[in-house]
């Protein structure tokens, strides 16, 4: 792995250091001190085309349902014939992940999130499935329609959850299928909570370069330098 390392104490941002085209870019080295303790902090993005950080989304398909780190799987009873609806939208039955934007490209990345893994989505014909730390959740389609551009999804209640959970897809880019997913989730009490996402059929994730975030003082999951969307804009367009 080709890589460049710093030694000076001062933070320094490499934007445009470039080193092959299926290598790794630096776009961050900090040096500095945290309770009397030298850290490092460096982020990268990885134009590899077999990654190692990829390493366990490569197989994510074949984990479905697995049990994974201790987690469970949390399914319902499935809804009486006469109520189960099957999903018509063939073109949508993939996996998916949450991605980001750098310098006006796509790449594999997911902010705030300590694992892309959890962002994982699988949508199947009579299910859909998340992935969580505490384990599968699956979820049987109450209705499903289409209205204007997007796809309009209600989901049975889910007895694991403490929300019911409606989910909105639009449809930004046709040629690689990069989609905003409009999740809302409604309490016991009726209260709501939104969240927009950009996401992506696994298998083209997969092809984006990758950043990753090294920091020795812990967890880091977040970084300035990506590109600011409107999801909630973009999706209302």
């Amino acid at each position: 792995m080709t890589f460049i390392s710093f030694n000076n104490s001062n933070s320094l941002k490499a934007e445009n250091i470039l080193l092959a085209e299926d290598s790794i870019k630096l776009l961050v080295h900090e040096n500095y001190v945290l309770d009397g303790n030298k850290e490092v902090r460096e982020i990268i993005l990885d134009y590899k085309k077999n990654s190692k950080y990829k390493k366990n989304y490569y197989k994510a398909d074949s984990l479905f349902l697995k049990h994974l780190w201790g987690q469970d799987v949390f399914k319902p009873d499935k809804p009486d014939k006469k109520d189960f609806v099957v999903n018509p939208y063939l073109d949508l039955l993939k996996t998916y992940v949450s991605i980001s934007k750098f310098n006006g490209s796509y790449i594999f990345f997911s902010e705030n999130v300590d694992d892309i893994m959890f962002t994982l989505v699988y949508v199947k014909d009579k299910t859909i499935t998340f992935l969580d730390t505490d384990g599968w959740f699956v979820n049987y389609y109450k209705k499903i329609g289409y209205s204007k551009d997007r796809i309009l999804i209600d989901l049975y209640y889910n007895p694991f959850y403490s929300n019911t959970i409606k989910i909105e897809i639009k449809r930004i880019d046709s040629v690689n299928d990069i989609q905003i997913w409009k999740t809302t989730r409604i309490n016991k009490e009726g209260k709501t909570s939104v969240i927009y996402e950009l996401k992506a059929p696994l298998n083209y994730a997969l092809k984006l370069p990758i950043l990753v975030i090294h920091n020795t003082a812990g967890l880091d999951v977040t970084y300035e330098g990506l590109d600011k969307i409107d999801l909630k804009k973009l999706f209302d367009k």
